[in-house]
């Protein structure tokens, strides 16, 4: 592996980095305090053509066939770094559009992802479900084939840019005697398909809310993937989404750290700088080895995505994704700490890290469910014992 960026991705990072640092820290404290789109930020990014890295070349996206990874995660790093509301948006763009690139029809494609690449339109994936949250499999929501209609019911929960989208990838069963084989995908169209959405507050704002289908229509033709491969199209985008959110997460480690410094430079405690106390510099290596860590942990996973060294990153994207969001949660925390009563100020940033930094512990498969998959993968690599 070449740990060296390429020409393209230094540039690449570093009109990020100056788009970031221009039209979004100066606006985070507002920006993440909301759960409305600051459409001028999405704007501003579809200019740069950043939403083009989700989308092949062939249906107006720069992407060179699947979605790049390592693009991806440079892009989220840096997005993190200033707004997590930012980053969301970008993510689940991400998401919902991917579930479309590899599983469906050329016709679908063309359709929808061409006005996601040129940033006109947000998409949305809608899986969980109240009871069927890290049991994905076990979702209730019922779709019934009536004429050239599937007729959806159900209710569905933490569904991220749902208000706003203009294409839900969404989760049903045909049969929910089949468990993860009776699950399809759709692509629900809001100017085709009556739904509501009802949204809600989480601890650090942005557009998510339930999805209520009562009678809801979707055509024939708008099926995504295969009847009963519904589970299969969302693990694959997961699967690579999931390095991504790892690299969010050092993003927004790396923020808390960066600003955590200034502060411990300037504020004065018996007599000297808090970076001058043994504590202070015990936790601050600690902490910018964590990050470096992570970063290094990310960036593997999606080299080998990338390079097609292996056919499945599963194991690699789970590690990621657990380990760098349980480190961010551990890097604020600490840098919280040091700032001391100003930490929790709502005048101050770190309370908005630290409300921002929960929630990635939990979205596209808890910690828990991480470790499971990790295990489950990593005990496929070793030989059954052989019986006596």
């Amino acid at each position: 592996m070449n740990f060296e960026f390429t020409d393209e991705q230094k540039a690449l990072k570093a009109k990020v980095r100056e788009m970031v640092d221009k039209h979004v820290l100066p606006r985070a404290a507002k920006i993440d305090s909301t759960s409305e789109i600051p459409w001028d930020v999405m704007k501003v990014m579809a200019d740069m053509g950043l939403f083009k890295f989700l989308i092949p070349e062939e249906y107006g996206g720069s992407g060179k066939g699947d979605l790049r990874a390592l693009e991806l995660s440079i892009i989220r790093e840096e997005l993190s770094r200033g707004s997590c509301q930012v980053d969301a948006i970008y993510a689940l763009n991400g998401l919902g559009s991917y579930s479309i690139t590899h599983s469906g029809t050329d016709e679908q494609k063309k359709k929808y992802l061409p006005p996601i690449a040129r940033g006109e339109m947000l998409a949305c994936m809608s899986l969980s479900e109240k009871n069927a949250g890290s049991d994905a499999a076990a979702l209730s929501t019922t779709a019934v084939l009536d004429g050239n209609e599937w007729v959806l019911n159900g209710e569905k929960i933490f569904a991220s840019n749902s208000k706003v989208a203009g294409v839900i990838v969404i989760f049903a069963t045909v049969d929910k005697s089949k468990g993860a084989k009776g699950i399809t995908a759709f692509i629900m169209d809001p100017k085709t398909s009556k739904y509501e959405v009802r949204p809600f507050q989480v601890l650090s704002p942005h557009d998510i809310g339930e999805i209520i289908l009562k009678d809801t229509r979707i055509p024939k033709e708008n099926i995504l993937g295969e009847v009963g491969h519904g589970f299969r199209v969302a693990m694959k985008t997961l699967d690579v989404l999931r390095t991504s959110v790892g690299a969010a997460a050092v993003g927004l480690a790396q923020y808390a750290l960066d600003i955590t410094i200034e502060r411990v430079k300037s504020r004065v405690q018996f007599g000297k700088p808090l970076a001058e106390q043994q504590i202070t510099q015990d936790r601050l290596a600690d902490m910018a080895t964590e990050i470096n860590a992570g970063r290094l942990m990310t960036l593997y996973a999606a080299w080998l995505k990338d390079s097609g060294t292996r056919k499945s990153v599963t194991l690699e994207s789970s590690m990621a994704k657990w380990w760098c969001t349980e480190m961010a949660q551990r890097v604020v925390d600490k840098c919280l700490q040091m700032w001391g009563g100003y930490g929790v100020m709502m005048d101050y940033p770190m309370q908005r890290l630290y409300r921002a930094v929960r929630a990635p512990r939990l979205y596209e498969g808890t910690t828990e469910i991480q470790k499971v998959i990790v295990a489950r993968e990593l005990l496929k690599l070793y030989p059954d014992p052989v019986k006596a």
